[in-house]
């Protein structure tokens, strides 16, 4: 059986390209079509306020030469004909960079996967985050961005690279069949700034006012001096902060809601959001990284982000209109199931992974 080393973070802690990876991981458990080799890259201790900068810098440096170190052993013991490598940029890719060369060294090819939508704003800036980005995407192989805005960047900032485009998968059997759901707003994810719950919390005591007889329902983890500073600005009864959940329970809890929401400052291709797809919720979400291309069409409602009054819109929007929220989820999982399965999506890497050794082969003959 051909070997792929699988470089990615992996729970705990629970996560957006952590979510990714068990997926891909049981995916091939089960199909036996490929051995995934595994490197975990994720920190095992994570605030919902973001590392410190001594975390940031001086553990993450260890933790880079530990992967690295890791990684060397994997590629020595042979058998691996291709390295797949996700990043969520930032301080990352000074690892990724390392990972890289060490890639090169074993002449392993890598296919380097974008697992963020950032890529347009910092590429078009030319940050030295994008500097970086940029001499991690000539060194890999094949680069995948996870939406089709990322890609159009990639290919006018970053010519060098062969960029693709892969969206994120989600694989239905681990889900609950989806059901009509009580008058309920469901949103799931860290309990932070950046995800937007100072707008949502302001948004909901207007619209939870309106609708009294909706509640707001918020799953994902919090600080204690984060919640106690939110619920300063409550001024209504229908709202509930839940704490973090094991995902088979978050999923239930999404399933008994009509409507799922995600008011983030930036995002990439939300895994969450595709659950509310499969599970035929009604969604209101902001347009930042995939999420127009994920919502266009009549599959849901999307909003910019920072606006309390553009997300109070939306969902008195949804929460108003039966017939609306009948359509947007019916068209949303239409659309997942016609683009998103973790068949289609596993197909496409397939394709990336067969052209990357193909083109490798030739090169090195």
């Amino acid at each position: 059986m051909e070997k792929i080393c699988l470089v990615s973070p992996f729970p705990p802690p629970y996560g957006g390209i952590a979510n990714w990876s068990n997926m891909i991981k049981s995916h091939y458990d089960k199909s036996g079509e490929y051995e995934l080799k595994i490197i975990d890259i994720a920190p095992k201790t994570r605030s919902t306020e973001g590392r410190g900068i001594f975390s940031r810098v001086f553990v993450s440096g260890f933790q880079m030469l530990k992967i690295n170190k890791q990684l060397k052993k994997t590629l020595k013991s042979g058998g691996i004909s291709l390295i797949h490598m996700t990043t969520s940029a930032q301080l990352a890719i000074l690892r990724d960079l390392l990972l890289l060369k060490t890639a090169k060294k074993y002449k392993v090819p890598v296919v380097y996967h974008l697992h963020f939508g950032r890529v347009p704003e910092i590429s078009k800036a030319n940050t030295k985050e994008w500097r970086l980005l940029k001499k991690a995407a000539a060194a890999a192989d094949t680069v995948i961005a996870i939406d089709n805005a990322s890609l159009s960047a990639l290919k006018e900032y970053c010519p060098e690279a062969n960029a693709v485009f892969v969206p994120n998968p989600i694989d239905l059997s681990e889900l609950p069949a989806p059901k009509e759901g009580e008058k309920t707003v469901a949103y799931l994810g860290w309990v932070i700034p950046t995800k937007g719950i100072d707008e949502l919390v302001t948004a909901w005591n207007t619209v939870g006012k309106n609708h009294s007889d909706y509640k707001l329902v918020i799953i994902g983890p919090y600080k204690d001096e984060y919640l106690a500073e939110l619920k300063k600005k409550i001024s209504v009864d229908n709202i509930e902060f839940l704490g973090e959940k094991p995902h088979g329970e978050a999923m239930q809890l999404i399933n008994k809601a009509q409507i799922f929401t995600l008011p983030s400052y930036t995002e990439g291709f939300p895994c969450v959001i595709t659950e509310a797809m499969a599970l035929k919720k009604a969604i209101a979400a902001t347009d930042v990284g995939a999420i127009p291309e994920m919502l266009s069409g009549g599959c849901g409602v999307t909003f910019p982000p920072r606006d309390a009054d553009a997300l109070k819109n939306a969902l008195e929007e949804l929460i108003s209109d039966p017939e609306k929220r009948k359509t947007v989820s019916e068209n949303a999982y239409k659309r997942l199931k016609e683009n998103y399965t973790a068949e289609k999506v596993t197909a496409m890497l397939e394709t990336v992974w067969r052209d990357v050794k193909k083109e490798r082969k030739s090169y090195d003959g």
